[in-house]
């Protein structure tokens, strides 16, 4: 079980730092927003793991979130990484930013899962418009391997 769980999270930072390089080198223009809620509901759930005890389960679930942020910071200090927000970013990030607080305010697990569902999917709105409008300033390969990366996790 322990070499599925890592196989996950090298293959998630296998292609995170695909997509950091491409965001250094300015061929990614990552939507700060986007990133930074996709790094912080991880690591909220992260840190919720690790406090009820659980250790190995924790780590696809902390790759998932570390990522992002790497992602973010690379987005905020790089300026061949810039990408102009307008108000569709901020709103779906304040929306975000809510659906989080209610996630962690609820005390009904399957409202907490609505919730973070909710989020990520109102972060991630952002940069499915940039991506439709400006192909060019994305990499579908990151994606991709997001989307093995989790499946590495079902038997």
């Amino acid at each position: 079980m322990h070499f599925i769980v890592i196989l996950g999270a090298l293959i998630s930072l296998s292609f995170t730092s695909t997509y950091l390089v491409a965001s250094i080198r300015g061929r990614v223009k990552p939507n700060k927003i986007t990133w930074l809620i996709w790094g912080i509901a991880p690591l909220i759930s992260t840190a919720a793991s690790l406090s009820t005890g659980v250790s190995w389960a924790s780590l696809p679930v902390f790759m998932a979130g570390s990522g992002p942020i790497l992602v973010f910071t690379v987005a905020c200090f790089n300026k061949a990484a810039y990408w102009k927000m307008g108000k569709i970013d901020y709103i779906c990030g304040f929306v975000s930013i809510l659906a989080l607080v209610a996630w962690y305010m609820t005390k009904n697990p399957n409202v907490a899962i609505l919730l973070a569902i909710l989020s990520d999917a109102l972060a991630a709105l952002p940069t499915l418009i940039k991506g439709w409008n400006f192909p060019e300033t994305e990499n579908g390969f990151l994606f991709l391997g997001s989307l093995f990366s989790d499946l590495s996790h079902y038997p």
